[in-house]
């Protein structure tokens, strides 16, 4: 029977993608991953166990009720409670990055619901440095729909990890830093199955890079801004992130976002939580007075090759270097495509 649970989770930006793609489906006859039908868990285990699922913002992009979500919730317990119960496995892994943000209570509720069934619970978290985080973070953000530049992107450790702290015990809570100087073997994934017991020789590491380049990542900004109907149902949806792969292609290989760019936005705020209640040390670099202005960079289109939208989208002269419209013209060519 499970007596042992693992839960990774994430943080976000940590490599938790090519970690799921690689480890889904595992299965070595003693410890096996979660079966919820997907690689990453985190849809399932937010909710299953959040006070508010039908706040979780892939449901309202895709404009479900509170009854939907309600019925979602139920199965994803169901199916959570089955792993469990399993009596013929040993050990449980489960990883999804939305665990790291449940609430509290929710939090709380989870471990409750895992421990009626064994006693053994551990969490495993991966971190990186602020800068770096907030990089990749606004990435994502910008990927989900953002429309602004926050004054502070947070890693949020504390909000992550002092639950499962207090619930577990940080001897319980296991946090390693997301740095290839750091891992087993320079790969997250590697690192990954030794931490959760797995036998690395039966995975097949699958590296999940979704980056946006610094191109389209300006580009999609403007579109955030600029096109407001692209969620509250599933096709807009699917037209989004169609629009996403679209510019992931378009520009690939123009050059990366620069990391400095985010200085003055990084949080370190929980550097001392951190250092204290897991040992990890991330130093506070400053402000410096070249901090570089993430805005301005934003809205300067002098260093991004418009052409090779225009010439996607096939854009009259006159629109040819106008990124709302050659943005949003892609958008509906893959809206329509879906209709």
């Amino acid at each position: 029977m499970v007596e042992r649970l693992l839960l990774h989770i994430g943080t976000h930006k940590t490599g938790s993608s090519s970690i799921q793609a690689s480890v889904d489906g595992y299965d070595d006859g003693t410890l096996f991953y979660a079966r919820f039908n997907m690689p990453n868990h985190s849809d399932a285990m937010y909710t299953a166990f959040a006070e508010a699922p039908e706040s979780y913002a892939i449901w309202r992009r895709h404009g479900l009720t509170r009854a939907q979500v309600q019925d979602k919730r139920r199965a994803y317990r169901d199916r959570f409670e089955q792993d469990l119960a399993r009596e013929d496995r040993a050990a449980l892994v489960v990883s999804g990055e939305s665990m790291s943000r449940i609430d509290p209570a929710g939090k709380t509720e989870l471990i409750d619901f895992a421990r009626r069934h064994l006693g053994e619970i551990e969490v495993l978290c991966y971190v990186r440095a602020p800068v770096s985080f907030a990089a990749s973070a606004f990435q994502e953000r910008v990927k989900s729909g953002i429309k602004n530049v926050q004054a502070s992107i947070s890693p949020g450790y504390r909000n992550c990890l002092e639950t499962y702290d207090e619930l577990l015990g940080t001897g319980r809570v296991r946090v390693r830093v997301f740095d290839r100087r750091h891992l087993e073997g320079g790969s997250v994934v590697r690192d990954f199955c030794t931490q959760a017991g797995m036998d690395p020789d039966r995975v097949t590491e699958t590296s999940r890079n979704e980056s946006l380049s610094a191109s389209a990542l300006k580009i999609l900004y403007t579109f955030n801004r600029t096109n407001p109907c692209f969620y509250g149902e599933k096709s807009l949806v699917r037209a989004r992130r169609q629009l996403i792969s679209s510019l992931q292609s378009l520009y690939a290989g123009t050059g990366a976002v620069d990391p400095a760019r985010f200085v003055r936005h990084a949080d370190h705020s929980d550097l001392d939580y951190l250092r204290s209640a897991h040992g990890i040390v991330f130093d506070d670099p400053g402000l410096p007075d070249n901090a570089l202005d993430l805005e301005s960079w934003l809205d300067d289109f002098s260093d991004v090759d418009l052409a090779r939208l225009a010439d996607l989208v096939e854009a009259p002269r006159r629109h040819a270097g106008d990124v709302a419209w050659l943005a949003s013209r892609l958008y509906y060519r893959h809206l329509c495509e879906a209709a």
